[in-house]
Order: C-alpha cells, then sequence, then structure tokens
C-alpha cells in the first residue's frame, strides 16, 4: 500500500518484496513504513524486535547505503529490564552497514539504560516528569529550563561535543492539513529539526 510518505507493509513477506524491488531500483519509494499491528497484534515487542533483525540483515546487503530506522513512542517497544538481542545489533553494530536509529519517546526514563547510553543526539521538549528530568539533568540539560519550556520549543544537544541549540517548531496548514516546520536559532540546529519533523530546510 502506498501512503503520502512511503510505501506502507503489514507483513513481513510484503516488507522483504518491497525492500528487494528498493535494492533493485524498481520502487516508487525508498521509505518502507512497517505496521506490524496485524502480524504481530497484541506482541509489539516481538513484532520491533523481529522488525530489527530483518532490518539489520537486509542493511549488510548495501553497507555503503545510508538507513535509518525511525520508531515512535520506542518506550511502548521495548522494556526497562532486557532488549531484544537484534535491537541490540542495530544499536551497537548497525552503523558498520550503514544503518542508524531515531526514536520518539515521551518517558525517556523508561526506556533501558543500554539504549540511552548509545544516544548522541537528544531533542527535548516540555517535560514535567521527576525520573526523566533527573536523566536529562546527568546528561547536561537545566531541569527548570526542560520543565518550563513554551509549547512547540526545543533543546537539542549533541552528546558528542555538548553543542547545545535551541528551537521551535513552526505548524500550518498545508491544503487542509497540518504540517510543521522548525525555527532554529542556529544552522548547525537544522539536522536536528530534520531528526524532529522530517522536513528538510
Amino acid at each position: 500500500m502506498r501512503g503520502k510518505h512511503g510505501i506502507i507493509c503489514y507483513e513481513p513477506k510484503q516488507l522483504q518484496e518491497t525492500c528487494e524491488r528498493i535494492l533493485a531500483g524498481d520502487s516508487v519509494s525508498n521509505i518502507v513504513i512497517f505496521d506490524p499491528s496485524i502480524q504481530f497484534a497484541g506482541d509489539l515487542e516481538n513484532g520491533f524486535a523481529w522488525f530489527c533483525e530483518w532490518s539489520f540483515e537486509m542493511a549488510k546487503l548495501a553497507p555503503m547505503v545510508p538507513k535509518l530506522i525511525a520508531t515512535d513512542e520506542l518506550q511502548n517497544l521495548i522494556g526497562t529490564d532486557i532488549i531484544a538481542d537484534s535491537f541490540r545489533k542495530v544499536l551497537e553494530t548497525g552503523r558498520r552497514y550503514g544503518l542508524d536509529f531515531i526514536a520518539i519517546t515521551q518517558a525517556l526514563n523508561l526506556i533501558h539504560n543500554r539504549v540511552r547510553n548509545q544516544i548522541t543526539e537528544l531533542v527535548v521538549f516540555r517535560t514535567q516528569e521527576e525520573n526523566a528530568l533527573k536523566y536529562l539533568k546527568s546528561r547536561g540539560f537545566e531541569p527548570d529550563e526542560v520543565s518550563q519550556l513554551r509549547d512547540l520549543h526545543y533543546i537539542a544537544k549533541d552528546m558528542r561535543g555538548s553543542t547545545e541549540s535551541r528551537g521551535k517548531l513552526r505548524v500550518w496548514k498545508l491544503h487542509g492539513k497540518v504540517d510543521t516546520e522548525a525555527e532554529t536559532e542556529a544552522n548547525s540546529l537544522g539536522q536536528c529539526a530534520e531528526l524532529v519533523d522530517g522536513v528538510a530546510n
């Protein structure tokens, strides 16, 4: 099924066939969206683990081509006490095959430490959850500032070099639909803004 921003797949066989077409240069889009709600109904953690394993193996077929796994509500896909070996491989060795990872979560404190230790960039919107603020403080954010961020405002930090920037998302209607754009204080945030809202500036 073709969606607005990519090809939506609901079953592993469909996903495999789609990516084979992409590798062969015979696809209408290079963006593949895997929806596990049918094949892995009620078992999203195993669905995510399967997808990570599949993505890792597919990445080996084209190691020089940049690839990105993006997921929403990560806290619903992994536990705080254990993570699947397939996800660990994506995080720890995926870059060897051109595979990187980005996630969105509303509960950073519920994410396994092994995952949080692999974070290279953090883009933070307002949060007031005590444990999440404690973690953010340990990574160099000011809890008071984070808890008082205005709507759509964010702080971005490169954890490798501690570079910090601020900006906000601008929301407007395009053809009757809401879309977003990032306004930033520095050009260095352009990449971070793209990671947040998917809009190239």
